[in-house]
């Protein structure tokens, strides 16, 4: 439920992404899908890493759509500048 959410507020962010300024865009996204990633995060802790991977999924696809990149491009230097850490 919570990767379907997720995915479902990334999907409306990128239609929306050309109208919105870079920190409009951070701080919806901050607000909308990755509360959602880091609400009660302690519990991550003994999910299986196929689940771990699906969300690390999402906050990457999060990020391309946050700073208008593309699929192929490396996303570390992304999430670097968003200051934003890897889930696992």
């Amino acid at each position: 439920m919570l990767c379907k959410t997720c995915n479902w507020h990334i999907h409306d962010l990128r239609r929306i992404r050309s109208t919105l300024d870079f920190n409009t865009a951070k701080t919806n996204a901050t607000s909308l899908v990755h509360s959602k990633l880091d609400y009660c995060n302690s519990l991550y802790l003994n999910l299986p890493a196929h689940q771990l991977h699906r969300m690390q999924l999402i906050q990457n696809n999060l990020a391309r759509s946050v700073c208008k990149v593309s699929k192929y491009h490396h996303i570390t230097p992304y999430l670097h500048s968003l200051h934003w850490l890897k889930i696992p």
